[in-house]
């Protein structure tokens, strides 16, 4: 986990934050589609800032998923992702 984590639990707040923010901004600038697919219906504060951060983003909630909506649900997570692309 470490290793997966490590660019992220290695820098500091104010870093991490700029990082999301230039990153947030490319991809807002730049019109990339974006796909969330969650487990369970997002937190209302989440759903605000992923609206003001990327306009064209898009949530698709897996019910009683969890963290692994891929896992729990293969076939409509590939049903999903084929149908955003």
């Amino acid at each position: 986990m470490l290793g997966y984590w490590q660019e992220v639990l290695a820098q500091s707040t104010a870093d991490l934050a700029g990082y999301i923010d230039s990153t947030m901004t490319a991809i807002r600038q730049g019109e990339v589609p974006y796909l969330v697919i969650a487990g369970k219906d997002p937190e209302p504060d989440y759903v605000t800032w992923l609206q003001q951060s990327l306009p064209q983003a898009t949530i698709v909630v897996l019910p009683d998923s969890g963290h692994f909506p891929h896992l729990r649900h293969p076939h409509r997570f590939a049903e999903v992702l084929l149908g955003f692309a």
